[in-house]
């Protein structure tokens, strides 16, 4: 039948021929002899086929491969190799005869390459899956060993091809240590393998899904991790090559991952309270790290505080300590808004407090500390608009607001709804006042008091210079009258400069030029007094 076949041109007929009911079991001949030697493994093909490549799964899982055409040696060198277990694979590519044989004798046998999954090529030729046998040898203290189960007889001994549907009303035990009688005890499924994996490969073409995946345990090289582990085997197919994307080691504390009924996950808890619970004994604590650049943040929980931890500069940048009141720290929701002390911000910062005992140190206030040794002035407040600047006050017991506002070239201060201005200030210098000026003056604030002689300061008071005068910054016609501070300085000596002059100053030397003119006035009157005497007595003796 199958030499008949070899020769059809048809591949209708080809698929025909192929539908012949096949044995329910076929032995197998292994591709090559394998051999051992002087730590080189040697591999002789029973026949002659198109190619023979050679792939190796080191206990790390990278895999090498090599390609060996007709009549090439087909070896391998393990001097120098780790210590572990090694699984090693042959896929002998069929000729096109044999290619025919295989598809009619036996069209369920699995196949490798997806290209090789569809029945029929596109070009009318018979597909052409690969011979496969496959074995292990293991490397320890630098020596190789073959695994005697899994040399010629692993794959390319006794296979049994089922074209129906296969029921099992029993349990199953699959590897190479299965005893004759295993013992299954609650297991329905058994795997005894010195390597045991169990790989899912999909046959399905383009558009539909297709990865393949795998379900392996344990590492299979010296010192490896006991563990369980999902691999993505991408399209590699049986011969699985990729990453391990999800891994759980031996030993591993009860619920440490687990999914309740409501989708609810727990880390180290088998009851979790919401949709993610993690546990700890200390600190529990969630880890996100940046590779490049490498960078890492935690996210931490105790007894005393919630913080985030800046991994890198080891510095907590935010905590929020244990016992803190409700709405301690709010971000509104609209206005880009954060409250302290209120669920419902009405700025862009809203301090809220109910402390009842002013002035002891917990009541509501804004405090920015510098804490630098080095004694410079510093910017600790700034207040930036386009346009004026305004900072209100108000005492809710008595409904009274004011405002301090900064408007172009002026600064002011004002009770609102009075319709005026209660302190002006010119960025000139010029100061308006609606009410009273009052100044310091208590004795009890002075020091270094001496008398000063009021005829002197009447005499330098008479003696300096009293001009009318404009500032410079004055709008025009507006007249002031006044001695100039160089002169009263020089004068008097008073005041912090010669550019200045104070107020108090001036009233002070006005107030001692006025008691000097009074003794004066009393020394006229009582010389007055004495001339009117005389003038009385000289009319008495007329």
């Amino acid at each position: 039948m199958s030499r008949l076949c070899a020769y059809l041109t048809s591949v209708i007929s080809c698929i025909a021929l192929s539908l012949v009911p096949l044995p329910a079991q076929e032995q197998k001949k292994p591709i090559a002899e394998v051999a051992h030697s002087d730590g080189r493994i040697m591999w002789t093909p029973l026949e002659s086929f198109a190619q023979v490549t050679l792939r190796i799964l080191d206990p790390t899982g990278a895999v090498s491969e090599e390609a060996f055409g007709p009549g090439k040696e087909i070896s391998f060198d393990t001097i120098g190799l780790a210590d572990g277990s090694y699984r090693w694979q042959l896929l002998a590519e069929l000729s096109r005869q044999q290619a025919a044989e295989e598809f009619l004798v036996s069209p369920a046998e699995p196949v490798v390459s997806r290209e090789l999954r569809d029945p029929v090529k596109s070009n009318g030729e018979f597909p052409r899956p690969p011979a496969i046998q496959s074995g292990i040898f293991s490397i320890l203290d630098g020596v190789s060993s073959l695994s005697p189960l899994l040399q010629d007889e692993s794959e390319a001994a006794f296979r049994q091809v089922f074209n129906e549907d296969l029921i099992v009303r029993g349990r199953q035990c699959v590897g190479l240590d299965c005893p004759n009688n295993p013992q299954f005890f609650d297991s329905e499924f058994l795997i005894m393998d010195p390597v045991a994996r169990l790989t899912f490969d999909d046959t399905s073409n383009d558009p539909f899904p297709k990865n393949d995946w795998q379900l392996l345990t344990n590492d299979t090289f010296s010192g490896g991790i006991d563990k369980f582990s999902i691999k993505d085997c991408g399209l590699s197919g049986p011969f699985c090559s990729g990453n391990e994307v999800f891994t759980v080691e031996a030993g591993a504390p009860p619920g440490a991952l687990y999914v309740d009924s409501f989708g609810r996950m727990g880390l180290n808890t088998t009851m979790p309270l919401e949709e993610l619970h993690i546990i700890g004994s200390r600190s529990p604590t969630v880890r996100l790290e940046q590779t490049s650049p490498p960078h890492a943040w935690e996210i931490i929980a105790n007894e005393s505080a919630f913080f985030i931890l800046d991994d890198i500069s080891r510095s907590f940048p935010f905590i929020i300590q244990s016992g803190a009141a409700r709405g301690t720290l709010v971000v509104g929701r609209t206005k880009n808004s954060v409250g302290i002390g209120t669920e419902s911000p009405q700025a862009k910062l809203h301090v809220r407090g109910e402390d009842a005992t002013p002035f002891d140190g917990n009541h509501i206030r804004l405090r920015a500390e510098n804490l630098s040794l080095t004694e410079i002035s510093r910017t600790m407040v700034e207040l930036v608009n386009h346009g004026g600047v305004a900072i209100y006050f108000e005492d809710t017991s008595s409904n009274l607001r004011w405002q301090t506002l900064a408007l172009g070239g002026e600064f002011f201060i004002s009770r609102l709804g009075t319709g005026g201005t209660e302190f002006r200030l010119r960025d000139t210098g010029d100061l308006f006042l609606k009410g009273i000026l009052t100044q310091g003056s208590d004795r009890n604030s002075k020091r270094d008091i001496e008398p000063v002689d009021v005829e002197n300061v009447l005499k330098r008071v008479a003696d300096m210079p009293i001009s009318t005068w404009s500032y410079k910054t004055d709008a025009q016609g507006v007249r002031h009258l006044g001695p100039m501070a160089q002169d009263f300085h020089a004068a008097f000596g008073l005041g912090d400069d010669e550019r200045s002059i104070a107020t108090l100053d001036t009233s002070g030397v006005a107030l001692a030029a006025v008691q000097a003119l009074h003794a004066r006035i009393e020394e006229l009157k009582a010389e007055l007094a004495e001339v009117r005497a005389e003038l009385a007595a000289a009319r008495n003796d007329d």
